[in-house]
């Protein structure tokens, strides 16, 4: 073979490894964006960290959030901001987000999300604008806008659920902290009454007040890990 031959073999050897390089990155590029516009417009992983949610689902458990649901109905399970939560940049979000979803929900390297207190919480509509509503015993008590009676929130919703409602102990005040009762309030105009299913153990609308629907960040649509306990809301 001739030295020329040789020359034209190599450069052709070349520009077919160049070809297969560009082609691995530009596909590398294209899978990270298409997952990041999926993580910020469409549908979000999301971990547990608290029992706030027994029995519905417990800590540890990884949940699939779709960010796209506008609609906020009585029932539905949804992840709501922290009251603690900076403005960061929407560079700042997709960098996390990519981050958390690559390491399991573990790591927020820009925003620290992860840090107890600050990370948006799962919580289930209970009552929504226009609502009267009072709590007895852990269970809230709900009178539509326009309707004459009170009837329980297990007799408004399509889709039964379990709350958690621990024995009450020696000395116990049920006025302390995740309080079981309360008197009469109206929902105002965007207001939501968000409750944890664990009604003894964790904190929400009865200790943060009604909460704006721009503070709902989206829909808690299925359950998939643990893998054997894999369910839709």
């Amino acid at each position: 073979m001739k030295k020329t031959d040789l020359y034209e073999l190599s450069f052709e050897m070349k520009n077919q490894l160049n070809r297969r390089i560009f082609s691995i990155i530009s596909f590398c590029v294209l899978l990270c964006s298409v997952v990041t516009l999926i993580l910020q417009f469409l549908i979000f992983p999301v971990k547990q960290r608290s029992v706030s949610m027994e029995p519905t689902f417990s800590a540890g458990s990884c949940i699939m959030v779709n960010h796209l649901k506008k609609k906020n109905v009585r029932g539905e399970i949804v992840l709501v901001s922290s009251r603690h939560d900076r403005d960061f940049s929407i560079f700042t979000k997709v960098v996390d987000k990519v981050c958390a979803f690559f390491t399991g929900q573990q790591y927020f390297p820009l925003t620290n999300l992860h840090r107890s207190g600050s990370s948006p919480v799962f919580r289930r509509i209970v009552g929504v604008p226009g609502d009267t509503i009072y709590m007895k015993d852990y269970v809230l008590y709900i009178k539509p806008e326009g309707q004459q009676y009170f009837l329980t929130e297990f007799e408004f919703i399509k889709k039964p659920y379990t709350v958690g409602i621990s024995p009450a102990q020696a000395l116990w005040d049920s006025q302390l902290g995740a309080v079981g009762s309360f008197e009469e309030i109206k929902l105002g105009q965007n207001e939501y009454f968000l409750l944890s299913d664990n009604r003894t153990s964790a904190a929400d609308s009865r200790l943060w007040g009604p909460v704006d629907g721009s503070k709902i960040i989206g829909k808690a649509v299925f359950k998939y890990f643990p893998l054997k306990e894999f369910k839709f809301f």
